[in-house]
């Protein structure tokens, strides 16, 4: 949450939204490397950069809505449905490829 944070403040603050700029550069990298490691048994699927680009921000969102509510059957309802998504998405072919 507190990247969320500093992020709104960057929005009138141009030299923190310049140092933010460059630390999620190197941030995205290593992100990357991490979720590939996670995601590895999934690499030979078609749609895999998609999933994990799209579970990545969906982890982000149940993380910002975890501010307002807290409600742990919905948040396992919501990732039970979300696995659901993934494994019909991993065999199609995303538009675009």
């Amino acid at each position: 949450m507190a990247e969320l944070e500093l992020w709104v403040v960057a929005r009138t603050d141009t030299e923190l939204r310049e140092a933010l700029v460059a630390a999620e550069r190197k941030a995205l990298r290593d992100r990357m490397r991490v979720l590939d490691e996670i995601f590895a048994p999934l690499n030979a699927f078609p749609a895999y950069e998609l999933v994990v680009s799209t579970s990545a921000e969906f982890v982000r969102g149940l993380a910002v809505s975890g501010i307002l509510r807290s409600n742990p059957q919905s948040v396992k309802a919501l990732t039970q449905q979300w696995i659901w998504a993934v494994r019909q998405l991993l065999p199609l072919k995303p538009p675009g490829q």
